[in-house]
């Protein structure tokens, strides 16, 4: 996000409910609903022209990614409005081990997300990618 976005603000851990995590056939990250899941994510304060730049590097223009509203509930209680990009690609497909390894749980473990979600993040990757790759990520974040 830093490099993404200079100058947003991380205000807290989010949770969306009825929505889980999603690897889509071009192996990238997303979400689908699926009622009694929960997500976590981080929920980012943005200024200016951060969702422009959002904007492209989701490829929107392209609908890649498309924007859509939803309720979260943070760790601190607060239930609030956040944005996020869904992939209209709803197939499942296999992730990219480098890219979900250091964009996705490396952050997740960066902010204490759950052992079971952490399970299921990785369950998304090549089974010749499990394990040792994820015990040597999280060796570089501890």
């Amino acid at each position: 996000m830093a490099l993404r976005c200079p100058g947003a603000r991380m205000l807290d851990v989010a949770i969306l409910k009825d929505w889980q995590f999603h690897i889509n056939t071009r192996g990238s990250a997303s979400i689908v609903e699926r009622r009694g899941a929960r997500l976590f994510g981080v929920l980012w304060c943005l200024e200016g022209g951060h969702i422009a730049a959002l904007d492209e590097y989701e490829g929107v223009r392209w609908r890649n990614y498309l924007k859509r509203r939803v309720r979260v509930r943070t760790s601190g209680g607060a239930e609030l409005s956040a944005l996020v990009y869904i992939s209209p690609r709803q197939y499942p497909g296999r992730a990219r081990p480098d890219y979900l390894i250091g964009q996705i749980f490396g952050p997740a473990l960066r902010f204490d997300f759950p052992a079971d979600y952490l399970a299921e993040i990785e369950s998304w990757l090549p089974h010749y990618a499990r394990g040792h790759k994820m015990h040597r990520c999280i060796g570089r974040i501890k």
